[in-house]
């Protein structure tokens, strides 16, 4: 997924102004302006769904970043799809102990009344929960606890499920509208601050 950024004026400054102070104060714009999609289309995501700023940044990378010969800057949105342990998974038994994942594993709690075995509860948009039914949460082989379903009526074999990927959450919150208002909005300003900056360092030598 490709966008298009672009500074205003930029061709009129280059005819005027020092060309590498241009190319390095584009750069530095450039990398901004990726720093702040990530920061901010953070933000959206986990204002819908239910999962960490941290965990949602996980998945949003900031590739090849601009430099003054090499004024071009990515951010992709290809993470990791997070498994649905990370959506606030709450498995309860037919013994009446629901079970969720604390910070040292999986923690039971004994409930006031029993309830039937539904598999497991998730919340992957903010205020809506829904059950995986015959899903159940155990240890992964690797480390820490994960969502897992049995494919047939036997123990195995067995499938772990993952919630929604960074990429499909990034879709599904207009991202690439919110990108486009973060560019037109923030660019220009901080080129302009990036180039007086600059020009500001050149004259102090």
């Amino acid at each position: 997924m490709n966008f298009n950024i672009q500074i205003e004026g930029i061709e009129q400054l280059k005819r005027k102004l020092d060309p590498q102070i241009i190319k390095r104060a584009m750069a530095a714009t450039l990398n901004e302006m990726g720093t702040a999609i990530k920061t901010e289309m953070a933000e959206q995501i986990t204002g819908r769904y239910m999962l960490t700023s941290a965990r949602t940044k996980e998945g949003i990378k900031i590739k090849n970043k601009a430099t003054p010969s090499k004024l071009t800057a990515e951010v992709t949105f290809i993470g990791r799809t997070p498994g649905l342990q990370h959506f606030k998974a709450k498995q309860i038994t037919t013994s009446g102990v629901q079970y969720s994942i604390g910070k040292h594993g999986i923690i039971g709690r004994k409930l006031k009344r029993k309830k039937p075995s539904m598999g497991v509860s998730v919340e992957i948009i903010r205020g809506q929960r829904k059950t995986v039914r015959g899903a159940f949460m155990a240890f992964m082989p690797k480390g820490g606890t994960g969502v897992w379903k049995r494919l047939g009526k036997n123990r195995t074999p067995i499938e772990r499920k993952f919630g929604p990927s960074i990429k499909g959450m990034f879709l599904a919150t207009a991202g690439v509208k919110k990108v486009q208002e973060i560019v037109s909005t923030k660019i220009n300003k901080s080129f302009h601050r990036n180039y007086e900056r600059y020009l500001y360092l050149q004259r102090r030598r």
